[in-house]
């Protein structure tokens, strides 16, 4: 089983954007064991907790739904929607991607048609624009949820082989026992 200082400790540096894999051989602690997994930089380390992803992502969207809404139809600032929804790779939550993904549709459908109406016409070149940007939220989305999936495997296969190492070095020290134990007995 996983210890849970383990997995807390994982959960906090899984969204830290300077943790960095330890090296063997140069201990962050100065110690003389060998680290292995990762190790958060010695600066000070820009952590986001988990529970406010949703959160700055909302918040992400509805910024660049705002440049969106007061830019030029032919600036394409529908592309900044797809920020929010590759953020939501940290979250690890699938349903969260997909209704950030959502949102981000609808933030791009409104902004095209304010912006349509705020300059009287619409033009064909920006509606393709718009069409493109759309399919880029659902491409990233899909990925993010990918990479979700792929990060999730990787952690059970990362326990399961945890606990196979935990149940051989049990094997090999019952092994250990049984031979030394005398046969005269």
């Amino acid at each position: 089983m996983i210890s849970s200082t383990w997995v807390a400790s994982l959960r906090k540096m899984s969204t830290c954007i300077l943790a960095r894999p330890a090296r063997a051989g140069h201990p962050p602690n100065g110690s003389s064991v060998r680290t292995w997994g990762w190790v958060e930089h010695p600066q000070k380390c820009w952590d986001v907790p988990r529970s406010w992803i949703p959160y700055l992502c909302i918040g992400l969207v509805l910024a660049a739904w705002l440049i969106d809404m007061f830019t030029p139809q032919l600036f394409v600032a529908a592309i900044l929607l797809d920020a929010p929804v590759a953020l939501t790779a940290l979250a690890l939550n699938r349903r969260l991607t997909w209704s950030i993904v959502i949102l981000s549709l609808i933030a791009n459908v409104v902004a095209g048609w304010y912006n349509g109406v705020h300059e009287g016409h619409y033009d064909p070149i920006a509606t393709a624009d718009r069409v493109l940007a759309a399919l880029s939220a659902i491409l990233v989305g899909g990925l993010a949820v990918a990479t979700q999936g792929a990060a999730r495997f990787a952690g059970e296969s990362a326990a399961r082989e945890l606990t196979a190492k935990r149940a051989n070095a049990l094997r090999k020290a019952g092994e250990r026992m049984r031979e030394s134990l005398s046969l005269e007995l």
